[in-house]
């Protein structure tokens, strides 16, 4: 008869009055290892009864400790982490020989500092310093003095952050729509809207709306008529535009045939 896997084995031969073998009977299995210190390493099969082996004292290299030998399972092993996470760094960390019941490793793990450390305007802190690899934390590192940037461009960086100073393109607005305000060699602007027309406003066009500024306006458009009706009074029609005070003035009082466009003027 077959023994039943897990739960019967067959027992040991007996020998015969003429020395021939005969084959064991099926037995019950060993319920579980009863001795301390022990754990069942084999499991009951139809060849063999349950094999109680004794407990591992440690686990390899490279792995710690994370449950401690019974009677139902030997010691439990979990590889320990290679390295840190990147932003920290192997502070404390000690061997992982086995023998401990955490991960040293990960347990001597300690956070980086941060830019923020740093002093503004004097020292920032570089990327890369602390990739989880290394025994060391981040440290500040002296800005570079000195930088200028040229047309188009602002000085920044080297503020608690991790980049050194450097150049960096003002913020480009809709030209004709918005211009850049408030900008200058150390600091970028924000965009704004241009003004209404000059024309809407009653105003002569001084320059457009450009990149870098508003469109500005002059005094008041002057009015003028090609054909004065002296009947009516030129003064009254005829103007020309005074680049002293930026205001119109009446063409003066004379029986003239025809006004002349005050953009000639």
């Amino acid at each position: 008869m077959a023994c039943i896997n897990r739960t019967t084995f067959k027992g040991t031969a007996s020998l015969t009055a003429d020395d021939s073998q005969v084959p064991g009977a099926c037995q019950a299995c060993t319920a579980g290892c009863t001795v301390a210190g022990t754990y069942p390493s084999s499991p009951c099969q139809p060849a063999q009864d349950l094999v109680c082996s004794a407990c591992s004292t440690s686990c390899n290299a490279g792995y710690y400790q994370t449950a401690q030998c019974t009677l139902q399972a030997d010691l439990q092993c979990a590889a320990c982490v290679v390295n840190c996470s990147s932003g920290w760094y192997h502070g404390n960390s000690q061997a992982c020989d086995g023998t401990t019941r955490t991960d040293v490793v990960l347990a001597g793990c300690v956070a980086c500092k941060g830019p923020g450390t740093c002093q503004a305007g004097v020292s920032y802190m570089p990327d890369g310093q602390c990739p989880g690899t290394t025994s060391t934390d981040a440290s500040c590192v002296a800005c570079t003095q000195g930088v200028t940037c040229p047309a188009g461009f602002f000085v920044t960086g080297c503020n608690r952050s991790n980049t050194d100073f450097h150049c960096q393109a003002f913020t480009a607005c809709p030209l004709g729509v918005q211009y850049l305000y408030g900008f200058g060699a150390a600091q970028d602007g924000v965009c704004r809207p241009c003004s209404p027309t000059c024309d809407s406003r009653g105003l002569r066009l001084i320059s457009l709306c450009g990149r870098y500024a508003d469109l500005v306006c002059g005094g008041q458009t002057c009015t003028a008529i090609r054909l004065c009706d002296m009947s009516l009074g030129s003064q009254l029609y005829c103007q020309y535009f005074n680049a002293t005070n930026g205001y119109c003035l009446p063409c003066p009082v004379r029986p003239v045939l025809r006004c002349v466009l005050s953009s000639s003027l």
